[in-house]
């Protein structure tokens, strides 16, 4: 009887061993796989930058050369706003060399005093000019109790805040966008504000639900450049933790999808 015991422990104990030296050796082969992925992605956002560097350093050299003419008040009024839409083009090119970094929750802040109200105010305006059919209506409502400026990174905020809008729309196929924001918790110099984005349009099904659920709960354990999930909805959801916020949204059965979320911001001793 001891024998017998003995031939099967020994059995199971080779099988066992195999098992797990399959298993090292399929762990030790998608690692290989990966890295060289990464390599790839390296290289291709670095040609990325390379190539769209050039011709934006194009355009803020005829936009200074365009400041020193005399224009028109319509004419500085646009070139103004061609000033801000090459600023944030500029920030999303450098977030093209640091997705990666995007992607694992390490992308670099600033930290700088803005009014929240205007920065909402020139995003909505850089999304209109931008739309081709102009059909997308964007409305703006600012919380009475939020300081009119605030202490944080008003580039990142723009950045998620975009993104978030450009899903909405595609997931909802939606023409109305609403921005609302509002106070949330106040600690002497420390504001937290919930920001809601809300689209209405033609609705979403129970199986697209359930994908958006899926891919914005599971996104943590994704590779960023995963076919199961999205980049526009990764990399806002992993900016706003970034900054120290949260993110979730919400849908309901009368054709309205928000997301929404909470970031910490401190106030100018002024205020």
């Amino acid at each position: 009887v001891m024998g017998v015991l003995l031939y099967y422990f020994k059995k199971e104990y080779v099988n066992e061993s195999h098992h797990k030296k399959r298993q090292s050796e399929r762990l030790s082969k998608e690692k290989e796989q990966l890295e060289n992925t990464e390599r790839y992605k390296t290289k291709f956002l670095k040609t990325v930058w390379s190539e769209m560097s050039a011709p934006l350093a194009g355009i803020e050299l005829t936009l200074n050369k365009l400041e020193k003419q005399s224009l028109s008040d319509d004419q500085k009024i646009l070139l103004n706003r061609l000033n801000k839409d090459s600023e944030l083009l500029k920030s999303i090119l450098s977030d093209v060399i640091e997705v990666s970094q995007i992607g694992m929750g390490k992308a670099t802040l600033r930290k700088i005093e803005f009014d929240l109200n205007n920065e909402i105010i020139e995003l909505i305006e850089i999304l209109e000019n931008g739309e081709t059919n102009g059909k997308t209506i964007y409305d703006f409502h600012k919380g009475s109790s939020i300081p009119s400026r605030l202490i944080g990174d008003p580039i990142r905020l723009k950045q998620s805040i975009s993104s978030l809008i450009n899903s909405s729309i595609r997931f909802m196929k939606g023409n109305e966008v609403m921005i609302s924001t509002g106070l949330l918790l106040k600690s002497d110099r420390a504001y937290t504000v919930r920001f809601n984005i809300n689209c209405k349009g033609a609705g979403l099904s129970k199986r697209s639900r359930a994908e958006i659920f899926e891919k914005f709960y599971n996104s943590d354990k994704l590779d960023i450049y995963s076919a199961d999930i999205e980049l526009d909805l990764l990399m806002p959801k992993n900016l706003i933790e970034t900054m120290g916020g949260s993110i979730s949204f919400s849908f309901d059965e009368k054709n309205d999808f928000s997301f929404y979320f909470d970031l910490p911001f401190e106030v100018p001793i002024s205020d």
